[in-house]
């Protein structure tokens, strides 16, 4: 039960009260908070300050309600769940509960909504008696509730093997039976089940292997690869078959790669599924990428950044001109730091254009450019158009060619200020890259105002979360950076929300070279990465791995986890970084 000497006073004082912080962080957060507006709690989770059943506990007690931070579904009546819907429980993160004497007992992440507390009233004639939960634990038990009842994809496997009218699955399905909208035709049957699989799990890809005997289907989630469904091989002729009617390819085209794309609508919104297919020793590979249509775009404040570097950014391009890169190989989230980048920009006051490939998010007041090479609409291209639309800040999704570096240096040198990506391990090996595509040494000089690289590590869960004692090796890699002190880190046990995986969610490791009077006279000397990288760590710059540690002390994520994206090495070059 809630303290009641606790019940009312501030969330950030029950928190620090209750051992989940200390008084230094919660200020940090109030700061972010008075900056960019939201909930202190939000913030606090976001940061990885406390977990979400931390912060449960201390909403509950704050508000005087009791805290459910476990079994929400096996406390859930599924009948009365179902005459909800479920994208409006998903939304608002409330789950009912049961109806005891009169009264809707209802779970739900943050007891303040009151409109939704009262749309759960009118939905159901009865007074709402709430009962706190984390929000992470209420999104699977909606889901897990929801899909009680559903046939997932390993029920249907089963079923279509044993179905005596799945002779489909012997050899090439029959074009008729793929083009049949019904949901009885096992082919379509199972690739539906698939997506919604994926779409559940939270999966940002799906890969469709084919072996000498059998199909694996594996699903990305939060960057890292896991085995969903091993199939019988005689499902992937009309597997890949399904998948090519869906995105308009040629059925019978087995020797060459294609390129599709296939709208889907989930409960949530609409998705965007970009296909390849191509051939292997076992038959056609299928990848379909994910892309939900309504991704709600973080903000500067909500990627991992540390707040010095943060400072720095918000500080760097404000600037007029120049340029200001964002590294790192794909997937690692730069175009999405390069968004948060241009939410602060798009203030009315400036033009800010760009080209893209492809256009991630839509962004109101930004015009953006979509390459296609097909009809020569290139980056270099898009790049000379949009220089004659008078823009301040012009966004190039990626320099990927000479042509493309030259224009972009040269309107950085011409009072504008550009915004792009380079594929390279770190910060420093950016001015090789672009020296290397022909650029002179001392334009670069001139024009780079900053390169920020970056990768992407998992986020500790916030279900399953807790803290246990450093063993040996953590201590060791902790010491490396100062921190040997660290006696505890944070791990995740396993759980529904998370797929037993310990994580959930995802946040960046950066490491922010700015372009000060030292690098810039190495740079225009033509001196080599390791003279600038000194020259940057001289003025205090983090590498990667230094800030990954960082947050393994905060408890965001794991040691393992920090290496596997990030660690150098034991040579000094930065260029010896390794690609998450």
């Amino acid at each position: 039960m809630p303290h009641a000497e606790q019940t009312g006073k501030p969330l950030g004082r029950i928190l620090v009260a209750r051992g989940c912080c200390k008084d230094a962080e919660i200020e940090t957060a109030l700061r972010r908070q008075r900056r960019e507006g939201g909930r202190l709690g939000e913030i606090l989770v976001a940061t990885g300050v406390v977990t979400e059943s931390e912060l449960a506990h201390a909403l509950a007690v704050q508000h005087g309600m009791p805290c459910l931070a476990e079994a929400l579904a096996e406390a859930a009546d599924a009948e009365l769940v179902s005459r909800f819907p479920r994208a409006f429980l998903t939304r608002n993160k409330v789950l009912p509960l049961q109806i005891e004497h009169g009264r809707l007992r209802v779970a739900a992440a943050d007891p303040l909504r009151g409109e939704v507390i009262d749309d759960l009233a009118r939905m159901t004639g009865l007074t709402p008696e709430i009962v706190v939960a984390p929000a992470g634990a209420l999104v699977e038990a909606i889901r897990t509730v929801h899909r009680a009842d559903e046939l997932d994809a390993s029920k249907a496997i089963k079923e279509i093997r044993q179905d005596e009218h799945a002779a489909v699955w012997k050899g090439a399905a029959d074009a008729e039976e793929l083009l049949e909208p019904t949901e009885g035709a096992p082919a379509i049957r199972l690739v539906n089940l698939l997506f919604t699989q994926a779409l559940a799990d939270r999966a940002s890809d799906i890969h469709v292997e084919p072996y000498e005997k059998t199909v694996r289907v594996r699903f990305r989630v939060d960057g890292v690869l896991h085995d969903a469904h091993v199939l019988p091989k005689g499902f992937h002729p009309p597997l890949i078959s399904r998948i090519k009617v869906l995105s308009d390819l040629d059925i019978a085209e087995r020797r060459l790669p294609q390129d599709g794309r296939i709208r889907l609508r989930s409960e949530r919104s609409d998705v965007d599924v970009r296909v390849s297919i191509t051939p292997s020793a076992h038959g056609e590979r299928a990848v379909l990428r994910l892309l939900p249509q309504e991704k709600v775009l973080p903000g500067l404040g909500e990627l991992g950044l540390q707040a010095d570097d943060e400072k720095r950014l918000r500080e760097l391009i404000q600037v007029p001109d120049g340029l200001v890169l964002v590294t790192g190989p794909t997937g690692s989230g730069k175009t999405t730091t390069l968004y948060a980048l241009l939410q602060i920009l798009n203030d009315g006051a400036r033009n800010i254009l760009t080209v893209e490939d492809p256009i991630e998010y839509q962004v109101e007041g930004v015009g953006q450019m979509q390459v296609n090479p097909k009809i020569g609409l290139t980056f270099a291209s898009g790049l000379r158009s949009i220089l004659r639309q008078d823009p301040d800040v012009i966004l190039v999704g990626e320099i990927r060619d000479a042509e493309t570096a030259t224009i972009a240096v040269q309107s950085a040198l011409t009072g504008h200020l550009v915004l792009s990506t380079l594929h390279t391990n770190d910060a420093p090996s950016a001015v090789t890259r672009l020296v290397d595509m022909g650029v002179e040494p001392y334009l670069v000089a001139s024009t780079m105002r900053a390169v920020l690289a970056q990768r992407l590590v998992r986020r500790i869960c916030g279900t399953c979360g807790q803290w246990r004692a450093a063993d040996a090796a953590e201590r060791a890699t902790l010491g490396r950076h100062g921190a040997g002190g660290a006696s505890r880190v944070r791990e995740g046990r396993g759980c529904e929300a998370c797929l037993s995986t310990g994580y959930q969610g995802r946040s960046g490791l950066f490491e922010l070279l700015v372009s000060d009077a030292a690098v810039r006279r190495l740079i225009a000397a033509g001196r080599g990465e390791d003279e600038v990288w000194s020259a940057a760590r001289q003025a205090g710059v983090r590498d990667l791995e230094e800030d990954g540690l960082e947050k393994v002390i905060t408890g965001a994520t794991t040691v393992k986890e920090v290496l596997r994206v990030a660690r150098r090495g034991e040579a000094p070059a930065p260029s010896t970084g390794i690609e998450g």
